[in-house]
Protein backbone atom coordinates (compact mmCIF):
# COMPACT_ATOMS: atom_id res chain seq x y z
CA UNK A 1 0.00 0.00 0.00
CA UNK A 2 0.87 3.45 -1.05
CA UNK A 3 1.62 6.55 1.36
CA UNK A 4 -0.70 8.47 -0.50
CA UNK A 5 -3.46 5.22 -0.33
CA UNK A 6 -2.39 4.73 3.38
CA UNK A 7 -4.00 8.35 4.11
CA UNK A 8 -7.20 8.60 5.38
CA UNK A 9 -9.59 10.67 2.69
CA UNK A 10 -11.77 13.61 4.34
CA UNK A 11 -15.57 13.49 4.08
CA UNK A 12 -18.15 15.93 2.37
CA UNK A 13 -21.53 16.29 1.90
CA UNK A 14 -22.24 18.65 -0.68
CA UNK A 15 -26.23 19.73 -0.36
CA UNK A 16 -27.79 20.79 -3.41
CA UNK A 17 -31.42 22.37 -4.27
CA UNK A 18 -30.91 20.91 -8.25
CA UNK A 19 -31.71 18.11 -10.02
CA UNK A 20 -28.74 16.13 -10.44
CA UNK A 21 -30.86 14.09 -13.46
CA UNK A 22 -31.79 17.65 -15.52
CA UNK A 23 -28.71 17.69 -17.66
CA UNK A 24 -29.81 20.70 -19.26
CA UNK A 25 -29.31 22.40 -16.01
CA UNK A 26 -26.28 24.19 -15.68
CA UNK A 27 -26.96 24.59 -11.94
CA UNK A 28 -26.74 21.12 -11.82
CA UNK A 29 -23.62 20.48 -14.22
CA UNK A 30 -21.81 22.94 -11.38
CA UNK A 31 -22.32 20.78 -8.52
CA UNK A 32 -21.14 17.87 -10.49
CA UNK A 33 -17.90 19.97 -11.36
CA UNK A 34 -17.47 21.30 -7.95
CA UNK A 35 -18.07 17.46 -6.17
CA UNK A 36 -15.48 15.96 -8.89
CA UNK A 37 -12.95 19.01 -7.58
CA UNK A 38 -13.00 18.13 -3.84
CA UNK A 39 -12.87 14.64 -4.75
CA UNK A 40 -9.69 15.65 -6.28
CA UNK A 41 -8.91 17.65 -4.09
CA UNK A 42 -8.75 14.75 -1.12
CA UNK A 43 -12.65 14.32 -0.26
CA UNK A 44 -14.87 11.39 -0.33
CA UNK A 45 -18.23 13.38 -1.26
CA UNK A 46 -21.49 12.64 -1.20
CA UNK A 47 -24.46 14.50 -2.67
CA UNK A 48 -27.42 15.00 -1.76
CA UNK A 49 -30.07 16.78 -4.33
CA UNK A 50 -33.38 16.23 -5.82
CA UNK A 51 -34.12 13.30 -7.93
CA UNK A 52 -37.40 14.22 -10.12
CA UNK A 53 -39.73 14.16 -7.27
CA UNK A 54 -37.94 12.66 -4.91
CA UNK A 55 -34.90 13.14 -3.15
CA UNK A 56 -31.40 10.94 -3.89
CA UNK A 57 -28.08 10.38 -2.24
CA UNK A 58 -25.21 10.72 -4.75
CA UNK A 59 -22.20 9.23 -4.20
CA UNK A 60 -18.50 9.14 -3.87
CA UNK A 61 -17.06 10.11 -7.42
CA UNK A 62 -18.92 8.29 -9.96
CA UNK A 63 -22.81 9.83 -9.31
CA UNK A 64 -24.65 6.92 -8.75
CA UNK A 65 -27.90 7.00 -6.75
CA UNK A 66 -27.35 5.06 -3.69
CA UNK A 67 -30.43 5.95 -1.93
CA UNK A 68 -33.83 7.87 -3.06
CA UNK A 69 -36.00 9.38 -0.31
CA UNK A 70 -39.58 9.73 -2.50
CA UNK A 71 -41.98 12.84 -1.79
CA UNK A 72 -43.66 15.56 -3.90
CA UNK A 73 -42.85 18.21 -5.67
CA UNK A 74 -44.40 20.69 -3.36
CA UNK A 75 -42.84 19.36 -0.79
CA UNK A 76 -39.17 17.98 -2.30
CA UNK A 77 -37.12 20.89 -0.35
CA UNK A 78 -38.66 19.68 3.20
CA UNK A 79 -38.05 16.14 2.42
CA UNK A 80 -34.87 17.22 1.02
CA UNK A 81 -33.55 18.96 4.25
CA UNK A 82 -35.24 16.51 6.55
CA UNK A 83 -32.74 13.46 5.05
CA UNK A 84 -29.71 15.87 5.28
CA UNK A 85 -30.28 16.44 9.05
CA UNK A 86 -30.39 12.21 9.30
CA UNK A 87 -27.30 11.90 7.49
CA UNK A 88 -25.53 13.18 10.60
CA UNK A 89 -24.76 10.17 12.05
CA UNK A 90 -22.07 10.22 9.32
CA UNK A 91 -20.10 12.10 11.45
CA UNK A 92 -18.91 14.49 7.60
CA UNK A 93 -15.83 16.45 8.08
CA UNK A 94 -17.26 19.18 5.40
CA UNK A 95 -21.09 20.05 4.70
CA UNK A 96 -21.26 22.19 1.70
CA UNK A 97 -24.20 23.93 0.72
CA UNK A 98 -25.37 26.04 -2.09
CA UNK A 99 -27.31 28.92 -0.12
CA UNK A 100 -31.26 28.67 -1.36
CA UNK A 101 -33.36 30.78 1.05
CA UNK A 102 -33.57 30.76 4.46
CA UNK A 103 -35.76 28.39 5.83
CA UNK A 104 -36.17 26.15 9.16
CA UNK A 105 -35.56 23.00 7.69
CA UNK A 106 -32.58 24.61 6.68
CA UNK A 107 -31.02 25.61 9.68
CA UNK A 108 -32.12 22.38 12.07
CA UNK A 109 -30.22 20.41 9.05
CA UNK A 110 -26.86 22.69 9.69
CA UNK A 111 -27.22 22.66 13.28
CA UNK A 112 -27.10 18.91 13.24
CA UNK A 113 -24.11 18.75 11.15
CA UNK A 114 -22.07 21.67 13.14
CA UNK A 115 -22.80 20.14 16.51
CA UNK A 116 -21.71 17.00 14.83
CA UNK A 117 -18.39 18.61 13.91
CA UNK A 118 -18.54 19.35 11.11
CA UNK A 119 -17.23 22.38 8.84
CA UNK A 120 -20.31 24.18 7.44
CA UNK A 121 -19.28 26.10 4.51
CA UNK A 122 -22.03 28.48 2.66
CA UNK A 123 -21.61 29.32 -1.23
CA UNK A 124 -23.41 32.24 -2.30
CA UNK A 125 -23.96 32.76 -5.62
CA UNK A 126 -24.94 36.30 -5.20
CA UNK A 127 -25.11 38.40 -2.13
CA UNK A 128 -26.67 40.24 -0.90
CA UNK A 129 -30.03 38.47 -1.71
CA UNK A 130 -31.97 39.88 -4.39
CA UNK A 131 -36.32 39.99 -4.26
CA UNK A 132 -37.42 40.50 -7.68
CA UNK A 133 -40.60 42.17 -8.07
CA UNK A 134 -43.00 39.32 -8.53
CA UNK A 135 -45.09 39.06 -11.25
CA UNK A 136 -48.08 36.73 -10.18
CA UNK A 137 -49.92 36.39 -6.81
CA UNK A 138 -48.18 32.97 -6.15
CA UNK A 139 -44.19 34.73 -6.79
CA UNK A 140 -45.66 37.40 -4.33
CA UNK A 141 -46.91 34.62 -1.69
CA UNK A 142 -44.07 32.45 -2.16
CA UNK A 143 -41.75 35.70 -1.62
CA UNK A 144 -43.38 36.51 1.85
CA UNK A 145 -43.31 33.20 2.95
CA UNK A 146 -39.43 33.27 2.27
CA UNK A 147 -38.60 37.05 3.29
CA UNK A 148 -40.68 35.91 6.86
CA UNK A 149 -38.14 33.04 7.55
CA UNK A 150 -35.19 35.35 6.04
CA UNK A 151 -36.22 38.06 8.64
CA UNK A 152 -36.37 35.24 11.63
CA UNK A 153 -34.33 33.30 10.95
CA UNK A 154 -31.69 34.62 9.22
CA UNK A 155 -29.49 35.92 12.16
CA UNK A 156 -29.34 32.21 13.10
CA UNK A 157 -26.94 31.18 10.34
CA UNK A 158 -24.25 32.17 11.52
CA UNK A 159 -24.21 30.05 14.32
CA UNK A 160 -24.41 27.05 12.17
CA UNK A 161 -21.74 27.83 10.01
CA UNK A 162 -18.07 28.95 10.17
CA UNK A 163 -17.35 29.94 6.23
CA UNK A 164 -19.12 31.46 3.08
CA UNK A 165 -17.71 31.88 -0.44
CA UNK A 166 -19.41 34.48 -1.77
CA UNK A 167 -19.18 34.55 -5.82
CA UNK A 168 -18.21 37.93 -7.73
CA UNK A 169 -18.94 40.63 -5.11
CA UNK A 170 -16.66 41.85 -2.61
CA UNK A 171 -17.86 41.10 1.11
CA UNK A 172 -16.57 40.90 4.39
CA UNK A 173 -19.40 39.07 6.17
CA UNK A 174 -22.89 37.33 4.80
CA UNK A 175 -25.39 36.77 7.32
CA UNK A 176 -23.19 37.32 9.68
CA UNK A 177 -20.66 34.57 8.49
CA UNK A 178 -17.01 35.83 7.58
CA UNK A 179 -16.89 35.14 3.76
CA UNK A 180 -14.35 34.71 1.26
CA UNK A 181 -14.59 36.35 -1.85
CA UNK A 182 -13.89 33.78 -5.08
CA UNK A 183 -14.64 33.24 -8.95
CA UNK A 184 -16.75 31.44 -10.60
CA UNK A 185 -15.20 28.37 -11.67
CA UNK A 186 -16.12 26.10 -14.70
CA UNK A 187 -14.99 22.84 -16.04
CA UNK A 188 -12.65 24.15 -19.15
CA UNK A 189 -10.77 20.77 -20.23
CA UNK A 190 -13.61 20.14 -22.93
CA UNK A 191 -13.75 23.63 -24.62
CA UNK A 192 -11.86 23.68 -27.46
CA UNK A 193 -9.16 25.99 -28.45
CA UNK A 194 -9.83 28.03 -31.18
CA UNK A 195 -8.90 27.96 -34.62
CA UNK A 196 -8.07 31.76 -35.91
CA UNK A 197 -9.21 32.30 -39.27
CA UNK A 198 -7.53 35.40 -41.65
CA UNK A 199 -10.31 37.59 -41.26
CA UNK A 200 -8.20 40.48 -43.68
CA UNK A 201 -9.45 44.24 -43.30
CA UNK A 202 -12.26 43.21 -41.13
CA UNK A 203 -12.60 42.91 -37.09
CA UNK A 204 -15.53 40.28 -36.02
CA UNK A 205 -16.42 40.79 -32.20
CA UNK A 206 -18.60 37.59 -30.74
CA UNK A 207 -20.87 38.38 -27.78
CA UNK A 208 -23.01 35.15 -26.57
CA UNK A 209 -25.29 35.74 -23.63
CA UNK A 210 -28.87 36.01 -22.56
CA UNK A 211 -29.94 39.83 -23.90
CA UNK A 212 -31.06 41.21 -20.57
CA UNK A 213 -30.46 45.61 -20.32
CA UNK A 214 -27.43 45.09 -18.30
CA UNK A 215 -25.70 42.75 -21.15
CA UNK A 216 -25.59 46.17 -23.09
CA UNK A 217 -25.33 44.74 -26.45
CA UNK A 218 -26.98 48.19 -27.30
CA UNK A 219 -23.97 49.90 -27.00
CA UNK A 220 -21.74 47.51 -29.32
CA UNK A 221 -24.99 47.97 -32.33
CA UNK A 222 -24.92 51.84 -31.43
CA UNK A 223 -20.92 52.08 -31.43
CA UNK A 224 -20.82 50.06 -34.98
CA UNK A 225 -23.24 52.65 -36.75
CA UNK A 226 -21.39 55.73 -35.13
CA UNK A 227 -17.96 54.24 -36.45
CA UNK A 228 -19.66 53.24 -39.97
CA UNK A 229 -20.68 57.22 -40.35
CA UNK A 230 -16.83 58.35 -40.31
CA UNK A 231 -15.38 54.76 -41.73
CA UNK A 232 -12.98 55.06 -44.89
CA UNK A 233 -12.70 52.58 -47.40
CA UNK A 234 -9.46 52.07 -46.36
CA UNK A 235 -10.40 51.57 -42.29
CA UNK A 236 -11.30 47.95 -40.95
CA UNK A 237 -14.58 46.88 -40.81
CA UNK A 238 -16.02 46.00 -37.51
CA UNK A 239 -18.75 43.53 -37.35
CA UNK A 240 -20.67 41.95 -34.64
CA UNK A 241 -22.06 38.26 -34.33
CA UNK A 242 -24.72 38.26 -31.73
CA UNK A 243 -25.40 34.99 -30.19
CA UNK A 244 -28.25 34.34 -27.82
CA UNK A 245 -32.20 35.58 -27.18
CA UNK A 246 -34.15 37.49 -24.51
CA UNK A 247 -36.08 40.18 -23.54
CA UNK A 248 -34.19 42.86 -25.19
CA UNK A 249 -33.69 41.02 -28.74
CA UNK A 250 -36.46 42.97 -30.21
CA UNK A 251 -34.97 46.22 -29.43
CA UNK A 252 -32.13 45.16 -30.37
CA UNK A 253 -33.40 44.42 -33.59
CA UNK A 254 -34.88 47.89 -34.29
CA UNK A 255 -31.37 49.42 -33.53
CA UNK A 256 -30.30 47.36 -36.35
CA UNK A 257 -32.61 47.91 -38.93
CA UNK A 258 -32.65 52.10 -37.53
CA UNK A 259 -29.26 52.27 -38.17
CA UNK A 260 -29.29 50.25 -41.62
CA UNK A 261 -26.64 47.41 -39.83
CA UNK A 262 -28.41 44.18 -41.17
CA UNK A 263 -24.75 42.95 -42.80
CA UNK A 264 -22.89 44.06 -40.07
CA UNK A 265 -25.17 42.77 -37.41
CA UNK A 266 -26.20 39.21 -37.42
CA UNK A 267 -28.32 37.87 -34.87
CA UNK A 268 -27.72 33.57 -34.39
CA UNK A 269 -29.52 32.74 -31.64
CA UNK A 270 -28.83 29.95 -29.18
CA UNK A 271 -25.66 27.94 -30.65
CA UNK A 272 -24.07 24.79 -29.68
CA UNK A 273 -21.95 22.37 -30.36
CA UNK A 274 -19.60 22.86 -33.71
CA UNK A 275 -22.04 25.42 -34.79
CA UNK A 276 -21.02 27.65 -31.70
CA UNK A 277 -17.78 26.81 -31.75
CA UNK A 278 -17.17 27.69 -35.96
CA UNK A 279 -18.69 31.11 -34.66
CA UNK A 280 -15.18 31.49 -32.78
CA UNK A 281 -12.92 30.70 -35.00
CA UNK A 282 -14.29 33.27 -37.74
CA UNK A 283 -13.94 36.07 -34.92
CA UNK A 284 -11.11 37.93 -33.60
CA UNK A 285 -12.56 39.54 -30.52
CA UNK A 286 -15.46 38.55 -27.70
CA UNK A 287 -17.30 40.93 -25.49
CA UNK A 288 -18.63 40.34 -21.83
CA UNK A 289 -21.00 42.88 -20.37
CA UNK A 290 -21.45 46.54 -21.43
CA UNK A 291 -23.79 48.25 -19.08
CA UNK A 292 -23.49 45.98 -16.12
CA UNK A 293 -23.85 49.97 -13.98
CA UNK A 294 -27.81 49.34 -15.22
CA UNK A 295 -28.13 46.65 -12.24
CA UNK A 296 -25.70 48.04 -10.59
CA UNK A 297 -23.28 45.20 -10.78
CA UNK A 298 -20.33 46.59 -10.09
CA UNK A 299 -18.24 43.59 -9.78
CA UNK A 300 -19.09 39.93 -11.04
CA UNK A 301 -17.27 36.30 -12.34
CA UNK A 302 -18.70 35.62 -15.48
CA UNK A 303 -18.70 32.42 -16.84
CA UNK A 304 -18.57 33.35 -20.32
CA UNK A 305 -15.59 35.00 -19.51
CA UNK A 306 -13.80 32.13 -18.50
CA UNK A 307 -15.45 30.39 -21.59
CA UNK A 308 -13.30 33.27 -23.92
CA UNK A 309 -9.99 32.58 -22.34
CA UNK A 310 -10.74 28.93 -23.05
CA UNK A 311 -10.87 29.37 -26.32
CA UNK A 312 -8.24 31.44 -27.03
CA UNK A 313 -9.88 34.38 -27.80
CA UNK A 314 -9.20 38.13 -26.72
CA UNK A 315 -12.21 40.19 -24.61
CA UNK A 316 -13.36 42.99 -23.26
CA UNK A 317 -15.90 43.63 -20.65
CA UNK A 318 -16.56 46.60 -18.67
CA UNK A 319 -17.05 45.90 -14.53
CA UNK A 320 -14.58 44.24 -12.23
CA UNK A 321 -14.05 40.61 -12.82
CA UNK A 322 -13.08 38.94 -9.69
CA UNK A 323 -9.68 37.02 -10.33
CA UNK A 324 -8.68 38.83 -13.43
CA UNK A 325 -5.67 41.48 -12.75
CA UNK A 326 -6.41 45.03 -14.94
CA UNK A 327 -3.33 44.56 -16.56
CA UNK A 328 -4.25 41.33 -18.02
CA UNK A 329 -2.91 41.80 -21.48
CA UNK A 330 -5.85 39.95 -23.81
CA UNK A 331 -8.76 41.75 -21.62
CA UNK A 332 -9.62 45.05 -21.85
CA UNK A 333 -11.89 46.53 -18.95
CA UNK A 334 -13.74 49.28 -20.15
CA UNK A 335 -16.42 51.68 -18.62
CA UNK A 336 -20.03 50.96 -18.18
CA UNK A 337 -22.17 53.90 -19.25
CA UNK A 338 -24.80 54.46 -21.54
CA UNK A 339 -22.89 55.80 -24.33
CA UNK A 340 -21.87 54.22 -27.73
CA UNK A 341 -19.45 51.60 -27.53
CA UNK A 342 -15.74 53.10 -28.52
CA UNK A 343 -15.24 51.36 -31.63
CA UNK A 344 -11.54 52.96 -32.19
CA UNK A 345 -10.37 51.91 -28.79
CA UNK A 346 -11.23 48.28 -29.89
CA UNK A 347 -9.60 48.75 -32.87
CA UNK A 348 -6.86 49.83 -31.05
CA UNK A 349 -6.81 46.86 -28.47
CA UNK A 350 -6.78 44.68 -31.56
CA UNK A 351 -3.68 45.87 -33.06
CA UNK A 352 -1.99 44.66 -29.89
CA UNK A 353 -2.40 41.09 -30.78
CA UNK A 354 -3.99 40.52 -34.28
CA UNK A 355 -0.37 39.48 -36.02
CA UNK A 356 -0.16 36.86 -33.20
CA UNK A 357 -3.61 35.08 -32.22
CA UNK A 358 -2.28 31.36 -32.63
CA UNK A 359 0.77 32.07 -30.61
CA UNK A 360 -1.57 33.57 -27.53
CA UNK A 361 -4.21 31.24 -27.42
CA UNK A 362 -2.42 28.63 -25.99
CA UNK A 363 -1.63 31.54 -23.34
CA UNK A 364 -4.77 32.04 -22.58
CA UNK A 365 -6.00 28.94 -21.94
CA UNK A 366 -3.23 27.84 -19.86
CA UNK A 367 -4.10 30.52 -17.69
CA UNK A 368 -7.45 30.06 -17.45
CA UNK A 369 -6.79 26.82 -16.65
CA UNK A 370 -4.36 26.97 -14.14
CA UNK A 371 -6.02 29.82 -12.37
CA UNK A 372 -10.18 29.34 -12.91
CA UNK A 373 -10.41 25.67 -12.39
CA UNK A 374 -12.84 24.85 -9.57
CA UNK A 375 -9.72 22.12 -8.09
CA UNK A 376 -7.97 25.60 -7.48
CA UNK A 377 -10.60 27.58 -6.37
CA UNK A 378 -11.80 25.23 -3.61
CA UNK A 379 -8.20 24.26 -2.66
CA UNK A 380 -8.45 25.74 0.76
CA UNK A 381 -12.28 24.41 1.54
Amino acid sequence: MTMEENVKRKTLLYIALTDLKDKSDGVAQKVINQSRAFYNNGYDVDVIAYANDAVGLYQRNDFDMVKSVSGTHRFRQRTLFNYARELCGMQYDTVYIRFPKVTPYMISALSAHHKAGAKVVVEFASYPLQWHKPTSFKVWASQRYYRFFDHILGGRLHHVADKALVIGQKVDKAYGITATNIPNGAELSKIPLRVPSEPGNELHIVFSASFYMYQGADRLIEGIAEYEKHRTDDDIRVYAELLGDGPEYARYQRLVEENGLQELVRFHGFLSGNDYDEIFDCCQMAAGAMAPHRADIPTGSALKIKDYMARGIPFFYCYEEIGLPEDYPYGLRLVSEDTPMDIPRLIEFYNTYKDKQEDIAPDMREYVMSHFSWEEILKDV
